[in-house]
């Protein structure tokens, strides 16, 4: 009964803790791409029933931020690791390179004169400013920093896959493995006394005999 106790306390600290993250869907140079991007990201929550219903929920948003040189669409806030899985079980089909991080407001950097957040997906491309949608466009440097990540990408495939896998594990899922391995620790630890008791008892019978045998044998002698 406590290892029953302690595994659904354990599932409750899992599940109930506060987060403050966010996922990204893409990274985009061309502001275009970013705004094809977010439409893309709006038109899914807005068809998939279980992510409308999971954004009404729990509020979440689909923005557009501006991380020098990227565009980046993200969906904030998350706020527990069972709003995260659940993104990312039902994100990886349409954004398979999403991923999650901290959502720490000195990481996004303000151009000059530019929101943080574009809100229209049609019309941000010609919203921009010349300079602004400038700095947006690749340069070799840029190109050759997406080389590197994606080479390194490579190397930690067998990294994501277990992630991926991590992360498509739904929240009931996760609670039934954490039930079913409380309840091989319970039947094992009742059959590991059983099986105790049974040897106790084998060991009284045996100590029974050998009394009654002498028992026995006294009587013998003194008739």
């Amino acid at each position: 009964m406590r290892i029953i106790f302690i595994v659904l306390f354990a599932l409750h600290m899992l599940y109930a803790q506060v987060m403050n993250q966010k996922m990204i869907l893409s990274a985009n140079l061309a502001t275009e791409d970013a705004a094809q991007s977010l439409y893309d990201a709006e038109k899914f929550f807005q068809e998939n029933t279980q992510a409308n219903a999971l954004r009404k929920m729990h509020k979440l948003s689909v923005d557009m931020e501006l991380l020098e040189p990227y565009v980046l669409v993200t969906v904030q806030p998350i706020t527990s690791l069972n709003v995260k899985n659940k993104l990312h079980y039902l994100l990886q089909s349409k954004f398979p390179q999403n991923f999650v991080v901290d959502n720490i407001k000195k990481v996004v950097k303000k151009a000059k004169n530019q929101p943080k957040m574009i809100k229209n997906p049609i019309s941000t491309a010609t919203k921009l400013k010349p300079k602004v949608a400038q700095k947006l466009q690749p340069t070799p440097s840029a190109s050759q920093q997406v080389d590197k990540s994606t080479s390194q990408v490579k190397k930690n495939s067998f990294v994501t896959k277990i992630e991926q896998f991590w992360h498509s594990l739904d929240s009931e899922w996760l609670g039934l493995i954490f039930l079913a391995l409380a309840g091989f620790l319970l039947v094992y630890r009742s059959a590991k006394q059983i099986s105790k008791i049974k040897s106790l008892q084998k060991e009284v019978s045996k100590y029974q005999n050998k009394i009654e045998g002498e028992m026995n044998t006294m009587g013998d002698k003194h008739a």
